[in-house]
């Protein structure tokens, strides 16, 4: 009888980073999403699209999405 065949990862450790990956994921983006979403169901539609129309929210996206453009080409 020959010995039991061992299949083994090629990436050890897989696992473990996994975790930790979906754990940080769920904490830095998910989370606050969430939150964000319990927060303006309370505002009904009409008020979260209130809120979204205003200037000084289209500004920071603006500006946001710019300098991430910006970041993105010159990394």
């Amino acid at each position: 009888m020959g010995r039991p065949l061992i299949h083994r990862s090629p990436m050890p450790g897989l696992g473990l980073s996994m975790g930790i990956t979906l754990t940080m994921l769920s904490l830095v983006v998910l989370l606050p999403i969430g939150a964000l979403l319990l927060k303006g169901a309370n505002y009904g539609l009409a008020g979260m699209w209130d809120t979204v129309n205003r200037p000084r929210v289209w500004a920071a996206l603006y500006l946001s999405f710019r300098l991430s453009l910006f970041a993105a080409l010159f990394n």
